[in-house]
């Protein structure tokens, strides 16, 4: 077989092989994978691939450059992460080994992650569920501080940033259609500019079967103008209400007695009627993370593991104990780390951290956070993808040491575990804990001093 393939290649001698150190270096390396019995071939699934592509590449014409899959994905990473001054020096340095950013950019148009202002992505969010095997999720909304700016988006015909406004609670998409420059004038005139974006994510909850959390999906975003307190919370409840009473209007499943709470008839503490169609609670997660903080910065506590019980005490609902004791959800659900707002404060983060070299403005605009949020979205689906998959021609990205566990579920209780939870006795037990508190502080003697207690 050596004889015929020198025949057929007659360049391809030892000779041949001695004068270019690159070709040698690849077949002992090549021969040492064979040794290993496959197992690096493994670990560096991707680094052959990559080398291959370079290689078939310049052989031909830079018309005729073909990109696996695989490699494509890797683009598109780099190209997020690391910007497109990044990019273009990498791949202007290492010829055949990467697509061209016109490429890049018309792959993130074809994806279907396109986000336009105010537009709830129900249809993408089945999707990603499908494709994911997800069942269950959270929900949170939360707002953040931006920069005032108009700009105008041509793939929509629209302008964002101005405040979005609403109709009976819902935010009406596609407002600012630019139809003529006196209505654009109108606009700028009696219109302030958005100083607030309003997010809403969805955090799905992991499968029994899947040991990685998924990342986190913008549901929506809109620029607002709530600087007072209580309008924010006005306009809140009207979102809430106008929202969810609007679902029909969308593409999503939905079962009219999703969830069906069985309470004890002696329990006046719990107020949720038996029909639930969703569930609202406080982020007790986010308050708590708050004191923690505080109290750490002072050196007057640590962190400790806590078991259901224990969560249950401090920030657990009700109505998800009951709704696993009762086999409605499954354990998983009970994952404190996912139902939070902390989706929101990742989304802010990791859009703020997407800025370019060449700028120091590390704030956004309502039409930046979209753009750049299409590009996570992307990111964070191959980042999943590649958690999940085959290890072979994976590649890895880098985390931050505080965040090497965030993306892993830990949790170990079982159905059994939780069946064993005494609701009743615990919501007592804290009930008296809090009075105690109370009393060893004296608010209970000022609270009746000044009639609040009845």
């Amino acid at each position: 077989m050596e004889n015929s393939y020198i025949e057929a290649y007659p360049s391809l001698s030892f000779d041949f092989i001695n004068k270019h150190p690159l070709l040698k270096s690849l077949i002992l390396w090549f021969q040492q994978l064979g040794n290993d019995g496959g197992i690096n071939k493994d670990k560096h699934g991707f680094l052959i691939g990559f080398i291959d592509a370079i290689t078939n590449n310049l052989t031909k014409s830079r018309n005729h450059f073909r990109y696996s899959d695989t490699i494509k994905n890797f683009a598109l990473s780099l190209y997020i992460l690391g910007g497109k001054s990044t990019y273009e020096f990498i791949r202007l340095n290492l010829p055949g080994s990467l697509p061209s950013v016109t490429i890049l950019n018309r792959l993130i148009s074809n994806a279907d992650a396109k986000i336009s202002e105010a537009e709830f992505r129900f249809s993408q969010l089945q999707k990603h569920f499908d494709d994911h095997n997800l069942q269950y999720a959270f929900g949170s909304e939360d707002a953040t501080s931006i920069i005032k700016k108009i700009k105008y988006d041509s793939t929509t015909n629209t302008f964002n940033g101005f405040p979005t406004p609403l109709d009976r609670g819902v935010p009406i998409k596609e407002y600012y259609r630019a139809d003529s420059f006196d209505k654009l004038k109108l606009w700028f005139d009696s219109d302030d500019k958005s100083s607030l974006l309003n997010v809403h994510m969805i955090q799905p909850v992991p499968s029994t079967n899947q040991n990685i959390i998924p990342s986190p999906f913008l549901l929506s975003a809109y620029g607002i103008d709530n600087t007072d307190a209580d309008a924010k919370y006005v306009r809140a409840m009207r979102l809430m209400s106008g929202f969810f009473g609007s679902l029909p209007n969308f593409q999503i499943h939905q079962h009219p007695q999703a969830f069906q709470i069985k309470t004890t008839s002696h329990w006046p503490w719990f107020y949720l009627c038996e029909q639930q169609l969703l569930l609202f609670f406080q982020d007790a997660t986010h308050l708590v993370t708050k004191w923690r903080n505080r109290l750490l910065s002072s050196g007057l506590i640590s962190i400790k593991k806590t078991t259901i019980a224990e969560r249950k005490h401090w920030y657990l609902p009700d109505s998800l104990i009951l709704l696993v004791k009762q086999k409605q959800l499954p354990p998983h659900v009970l994952h404190v780390h996912t139902f939070s707002s902390q989706a929101c404060e990742s989304i802010f983060r990791n859009t703020r951290a997407l800025s370019g070299i060449y700028t120091t403005i590390v704030n956004f605009t309502v039409h930046d956070f979209l753009r750049r949020a299409q590009r996570l979205f992307l990111l964070n689906d191959i980042k999943f993808k590649q958690l999940n998959d085959d290890p072979v021609n994976n590649f890895v990205f880098p985390v931050h040491h505080k965040h090497r566990k965030d993306r892993q579920s830990s949790f170990t209780q079982s159905q059994s575990d939780i069946d064993q939870i005494d609701i009743e006795q615990i919501i007592t037990d804290a009930y008296h804990e809090a009075v105690d508190m109370l009393d060893r502080l004296e608010i209970l003697n000022l609270l009746k001093e000044k009639r609040v207690l009845g």
